[in-house]
């Protein structure tokens, strides 16, 4: 039969109860004072699962010199890990020192989610003594995954999920789900990229510098025109704008099998990827090392490609949890 594998991951996000500035590019945290950061993860490394995903194939084939018919049956068999959630969460700070992350059972301000395990610290954002990265540990496999913590400079973007604006997702969700069933990118995932493209939730923010990139999703004019829902002032309707850039998700995804590489593409373009040396089929793990460009630092941009994925997929989490409470 036909065997396919489905085990993705580690993926690892965190987000903080503090405020993020858009103007400033860092949190709102002047005092340094210790400020909660959550942590959620997954790896496939639990019960392993095998399970047919599609009905069987039969095939009848005649052989003319026996005058028999023979029948063939094709099974289609998808098989994995369930996803589980890491056994160990440590911070390191900016001095060396590593903190370790509890579970909420440990603390009742640490929150419950049903959907994973949160684990969270108290850690300084700010100064001498901040939080600068992330670990999770899961028990087999020798599985780990580092997340780099934010404490950048004025018109940069994190490297990691912060708290999403919550009022900009909130008012546009209806937008975003209507996008997600027009187009079958997930509204999660078109949230993410609206918060780390246009963090301000303003429809007519742009341009920006960056080839005249416009609206929610920032597309650019010469990237809408070859969308399927383009008309002259799509881009400028903020509903059509969500639609033009799940459009562009969705047809990264349908050459690059993963969403992580769908928003690695939509940052830096299909010829960046190419230049890389990414090609379909490549898995995540392989692809991220060769992410390792910035594209167009000219105009502005300052994290690689790899970088900008993780925070959307980062972002996508902490907007699932969000959505789940």
């Amino acid at each position: 039969g036909l065997v396919g594998r489905y085990d993705a991951g580690p993926t690892l996000g965190a987000w903080a109860l503090a405020p993020w500035s858009h103007k400033t590019g860092h949190f709102e945290d002047p005092g340094q004072t210790p400020e909660w950061v959550f942590v959620i993860g997954a790896a496939p490394t639990g019960a392993p699962f095998s399970h047919a995903w599609r009905a069987p194939t039969v095939t009848m084939s005649y052989d003319p010199r026996t005058g028999k018919l023979t029948k063939t049956i094709q099974y289609h068999i998808l098989s994995g890990h369930d996803l589980a959630a890491p056994v160990l969460v440590v911070g390191t700070l900016r001095n060396g020192h590593r903190v370790l992350f509890r579970l909420s059972t440990n603390n009742t301000n640490i929150p419950v989610w049903g959907g994973g395990t949160v684990f969270g610290a108290q850690v300084p954002l700010w100064g001498p003594n901040a939080l600068t990265a992330i670990t999770a540990y899961w028990s087999t496999h020798g599985l780990s995954d580092t997340i780099q913590w934010p404490e950048q400079s004025a018109g940069t973007v994190s490297t990691v999920a912060h708290v999403p604006p919550t009022q900009a997702v909130r008012e546009w969700w209806s937008a975003i789900q209507m996008a997600s069933q027009k187009t079958g990118t997930p509204a999660i995932w078109i949230a993410a990229e609206m918060i780390n493209e246009d963090g301000s939730g303003l429809p007519n923010a742009g341009p920006n510098g960056l080839a005249g990139a416009y609206g929610l999703m920032q597309l650019e004019p010469r990237t809408a025109q070859h969308l399927p829902g383009y008309y002259p002032g799509a881009r400028q309707n903020p509903q059509e704008n969500l639609i033009l850039g799940a459009e562009l998700l969705w047809a990264n995804y349908a050459t690059w099998h993963s969403w992580r590489l769908a928003s690695a593409a939509y940052y830096g373009g299909m010829g960046n990827m190419e230049a890389d040396g990414v090609y379909p089929g490549i898995t995540w793990a392989q692809a991220a090392p060769k992410l390792a460009t910035v594209p167009d630092p000219t105009n502005g941009n300052t994290l690689t490609m790899a970088d900008y994925a993780n925070n959307i997929a980062a972002s996508s989490q902490a907007i699932a949890a969000m959505k789940n409470k």
